[in-house]
């Protein structure tokens, strides 16, 4: 995504690949809402300095996490958690996402639950190149050290669902 962003005008992109790969995310296959959310961050990246497509886009992620059905909520906790793992970016999700995000922990839905533990996982893997990735490991320190991140791994250690029970006693185990 991020290359083909760089080849179009900011026009075409906003205007055709910004609803395609918002309408991905709603696809029926899971692989393919996973992969399409997961690049929204670079459409983000694409509006840095165009203040209103950049706040539509935020716009239409934060409906996902608003949404009924459970799997555009679980697309959100995938779309925020690139945006948060992404040096440049993590404040964005403390000041748009969170609040979006924080009621999620409690979702009916297990695997919306599964999908938080699993980004937060992710937050907390080591990287094993150093010298490549010292601005992503530093920003991910200042995540993870945030209150807000800790609350979310108290409140999931006792989810009733094992797989997010494991997950999260995973990262506790480090």
């Amino acid at each position: 995504m991020d290359k083909i962003v760089s080849i179009f005008s900011p026009k075409i992109v906003f205007e055709i690949f910004v609803p395609m790969c918002f309408e991905l995310c709603r696809h029926p296959v899971f692989s393919v809402r996973k992969k399409a959310a997961k690049n929204i961050c670079h459409l983000l990246n694409a509006f840095e300095n165009s203040l209103d497509h950049q706040k539509a886009i935020i716009d239409k992620i934060l409906d996902f996490g608003k949404s009924k059905q459970f799997s555009e909520r679980q697309m959100y906790v995938v779309m925020v958690g690139k945006i948060m793992m992404m040096h440049h970016k993590s404040e964005l999700f403390f000041k748009y996402f969170y609040d979006e995000f924080d009621p999620l922990i409690n979702d009916k839905i297990s695997a919306v639950r599964i999908s938080i533990a699993q980004t937060l996982q992710k937050l907390f893997q080591k990287k094993s190149n150093l010298k490549k990735n010292i601005l992503l490991i530093f920003s991910k320190v200042q995540i993870i050290e945030r209150a807000e991140i800790q609350q979310e791994i108290e409140k999931l250690k006792n989810d009733s669902s094992y797989t997010v029970c494991a997950i999260i006693h995973s990262i506790l185990s480090k």
